[in-house]
């Protein structure tokens, strides 16, 4: 892993020029060889022509912080599957996050989950406009409701 890889948090409705997911263009970077020697999907990312300016990026971390993160939290390596989100053979299953999405969870620790990530995505800034918008969407893409037993 690089040491120097980073996560940025932002807010897309603060993005004035034109985003797009990744998949899409897909096919129209390849043509232009910008992807030759490259093993990429981008399933999860999108791209803004354009800038993206100071006042949209809410937060700004290293890849290894977050990490770090994970692996102090036992209840957050079982809610996001990271003995399966990160294990070098499931690297290329497409089936991944539906074993992720079988891993029973417990009711107490949704919360304590959800509050923990937002707060450390967001930098621990209090009521942020944005934070119902992040935990109802949190819980969506990791099927929290489905897992809790």
């Amino acid at each position: 892993m690089r040491k120097n890889a980073r996560i940025a948090v932002i807010d897309r409705s603060k993005i004035r020029q034109p985003v797009q997911h990744i998949l899409t263009i897909r096919q129209r970077m390849k043509a232009k060889g910008l992807l030759d020697g490259i093993k990429y999907s981008g399933k999860l990312e999108y791209v803004v022509y354009g800038a993206i300016e100071a006042d949209s990026i809410i937060n700004d971390f290293s890849l290894e912080k977050f990490l770090h993160m994970v692996a102090t939290d036992l209840q957050i390596q079982k809610v996001l599957g990271s003995s399966i989100l990160f294990d070098r053979k499931y690297q290329r299953s497409l089936t991944k996050f539906d074993m992720i999405r079988r891993i029973t969870i417990r009711r107490w620790s949704c919360a304590h989950v959800v509050n923990t990530v937002f707060k450390f995505a967001f930098d621990n800034q209090p009521d942020h406009p944005l934070e119902e918008v992040f935990k109802s969407n949190f819980f969506i893409d990791w099927a929290i409701d489905a897992r809790m037993e």
